[in-house]
């Protein structure tokens, strides 16, 4: 079985295709693991082609770590905020209107710094429960790494999430695309 990532690109390659090809025969076969290199083989109008599926993924370094892939760097800090600082603050009863939590970027050695973030954030829940509104404070600020916190409304208690922000201007965007592209067909020419 394809991983729901193989699935994907496959489906949207399939519907690419069917869009481009409207009259051709178009057919996939799976490639089972043992056998991969490729994932699939795919026929067109009786053409047979090899299909090997590549995931370019962003990472960022945060400390001495290797790099983490973007999308875990974001989940671990969107636990952080809602299993940790959103459930401690309930627990309390002193979670009262929506907090903004951002990040602006990946914080170096997270681990390291967690706590005192936490204890910071409840801290300024604590002190503004009673206000409708509470303008922005800052947190945790290390070179352009920040963990800020704002109440933005009563009403619904929580704490959400924003960022990092991961952006590029368009030629750093293509030298980024570029290295992870070169990585991955490293990767692919180590594996076989």
């Amino acid at each position: 079985m394809k991983s729901k990532s193989e699935e994907f690109c496959k489906d949207r390659f399939d519907r690419f295709l069917k869009g481009l090809l409207p009259n051709s025969t178009i057919s996939w076969e799976e490639v089972a693991p043992a056998d991969e290199p490729p994932e699939f083989y795919l026929s067109v109008d009786g053409t047979k082609y090899a299909v090997e599926v590549t995931i370019l993924m962003q990472k960022a370094g945060v400390g001495a770590r290797e790099p983490l892939p973007v999308g875990t760097i974001r989940d671990l800090l969107r636990r952080f905020v809602t299993d940790e600082v959103q459930s401690v603050a309930r627990q309390q009863h002193y979670l009262h209107g929506t907090y903004l939590v951002t990040f602006s970027k990946p914080i170096d050695n997270f681990t390291n710094v967690k706590t005192a973030i936490q204890n910071e954030l409840l801290s300024y829940i604590r002190t503004t429960q009673g206000l409708s509104k509470a303008p922005l404070e800052v947190i945790h600020k290390c070179g352009r790494q920040k963990c800020q916190i704002e109440k933005i409304r009563g009403g619904e208690d929580r704490v959400v999430m924003g960022g990092p922000a991961m952006f590029s201007w368009e030629g750093e965007a293509i030298v980024v695309v570029q290295q992870l592209l070169e990585r991955s067909i490293r990767t692919e020419r180590m594996q076989t």
